[in-house]
């Protein structure tokens, strides 16, 4: 539970992430938002294009070989990064690694 709200803790930080729930037991929902998108109008427009980032970057990352981090739809937001943390082994550092990935994958988007 622990690692998860430190990811929660890293998106609330930084920038170019939102996080949309608080953490469920082990699960940490967030969107990126990159730079080219940062002080738009939060339009029909705006989500239409934020709906396409997480499926860009996964893309990217599943091309590097890097990370599997799963995201989703749900009735209030448009695809966003869903990170279950199961792995007993998984450490702060590793979630720090996570954000570093998806802000150089996504930061041109």
């Amino acid at each position: 539970i622990q690692t998860a709200e430190h990811l929660a803790k890293l998106v609330e930080e930084h920038d170019n992430f939102e996080l949309l729930y608080d953490v469920q037991y082990i699960q940490t929902c967030f969107h990126y938002v990159p730079p080219s998108m940062q002080g738009l109008p939060k339009t029909e427009e705006y989500y239409k294009k934020l709906g396409t980032i997480a499926p860009e970057i996964k893309g990217k990352m599943t091309e590097r070989g890097s990370m599997l981090i799963g995201y989703q739809t749900d009735d209030r937001h448009c695809n966003f990064w869903r990170m279950v943390v199961s792995n007993p082994a998984s450490s702060f550092e590793d979630m720090q690694e996570i954000i570093n990935e998806i802000h150089e994958l996504g930061k041109d988007l």
